[in-house]
């Protein structure tokens, strides 16, 4: 996805600044290349000049304390960003070093466990790593970011033994970084008006509810991660697409949530993940100088279902319960262009799915029912005209 924006990017219009400059900026990790897992980052902050920032990073990501249970993990910290830009402030390698709080929530125990310091601690944590991003457009960047967390243990007592898992991780993934204001208005705004394709990439983050909160017969789902006590689980969402003209978009979306699946008189199991993926045609009406947005949407994809993170209950019972699907979606939502290159917006979409098998171990295979709602709010990155 990087080397695709790095080469299709306008290159008159891609480069840092010493001008004082607002951004945004996420991470995340594709590749699990750490002990860590479900590693995703954000930040807010200010380019001073193009030598130094500031900024508010926020990491988030999980631990396993042995096979007992998970630890999250959330880093707030204040982080000093030391750049040097180089070949035509293109590219521009960085220091980031901070200072901050780390919380710990235990989470999806499998074992009996008692948390010494209760089950959320709050920690002091230090980072200190180095980055480097590429100019795609003039307040768009991409790049790769290492750095480490520093801090402490969380302590805990199981089967009359006592243990302790440190917090501390490295952390590194891909980086995007907005900034605002844009350096070249006017040219960014010609150069949409004369484009035939505008790509875009869009990255959504809300909720998701399970239509019928007993998939498959005989099993009940409640959220992973409830939002606010409710039947909503935390979802996601990710679209690389095109904008062809005023009206049309098509683009290939990929969305993820998962649930705890339970038996009745057995109890929780474990968790099953659900990825649709889905080539999406979008129609768009543009209002207000263009500024506002509002659109529908249809697809059609594959799902991919699958049963993971077993507790002991679970892996006893060891059911089987992975497999792809054929899965349709529509929808609709509004975004507002705060600037021509990137717009904000919430989606609604319902997606169809009814392929997806379970089975235990000598009794027959039962198909379920995954329709979902979800409820996501996006931003919408566009990063080159052709």
């Amino acid at each position: 996805m990087v080397a695709a924006m790095c080469t299709l990017a306008t290159p008159a219009r891609a480069e840092d600044s010493d001008e004082l400059r607002w951004y945004l900026g996420m991470r995340f990790d594709l590749f699990s290349l750490t002990h860590t897992h479900d590693f995703v980052g954000g930040t807010a902050g200010v380019n001073f000049n193009r030598y130094l920032g500031l900024e508010l990073s926020l990491d988030s990501y999980e631990r396993k304390a042995g096979d007992l249970s998970e630890v999250a993990v959330t880093g707030i910290i204040p982080q000093l960003r030391l750049r040097y830009p180089l070949f035509g402030d293109r590219l521009t390698p960085y220091l980031v070093t901070g200072l901050g709080a780390a919380v710990t929530q235990a989470n999806d125990g499998r074992l009996p466990v008692e948390w010494v310091d209760g089950k959320t601690e709050t920690h002091i944590a230090g980072t200190i790593g180095v980055g480097a991003e590429y100019f795609i457009a003039d307040n768009i960047a991409v790049g790769w970011e290492v750095k480490e967390l520093l801090s402490d243990y969380v302590s805990y007592e199981a089967g009359g033994k006592q243990g302790r898992t440190g917090i501390s991780s490295p952390l590194m993934g891909i980086s995007l970084r907005v900034f605002y204001p844009q350096l070249h208005p006017d040219e960014a705004a010609a150069s949409a008006a004369d484009a035939t394709a505008r790509f875009y990439l869009d990255l959504r983050s809300g909720a998701a509810l399970l239509v019928n909160l007993e998939p498959f017969p005989g099993v009940s789902a409640q959220p992973e991660q409830s939002v606010f006590g409710s039947n909503f689980t935390f979802g996601f969402g990710a679209s690389l697409g095109a904008n062809f003209g005023r009206y049309a978009s098509l683009e290939l979306s990929l969305d993820n949530y998962e649930v705890k699946l339970a038996l009745p008189g057995v109890g929780d199991i474990g968790e099953y993940a659900v990825f649709p993926v889905m080539i999406q045609p979008r129609l768009r009406y543009p209002l207000l100088d263009d500024r506002l947005e509002p659109y529908v949407l249809c697809g059609i994809g594959a799902e991919l279902g699958q049963i993971n993170d077993l507790n002991q209950t679970g892996k006893a019972l060891n059911p089987k319960a992975e497999d792809v699907t054929l899965v349709g979606a529509f929808g609709a939502g509004v975004e507002y262009y705060v600037i021509n290159n990137v717009a904000i917006g919430v989606q609604a979409k319902y997606t169809i799915s009814r392929g997806h098998e379970f089975q235990l171990p000598g009794q027959a295979s039962v198909t379920g029912n995954f329709d979902a709602l979800f409820l996501f709010g996006n931003i919408r990155i566009l990063f080159a005209d052709i």
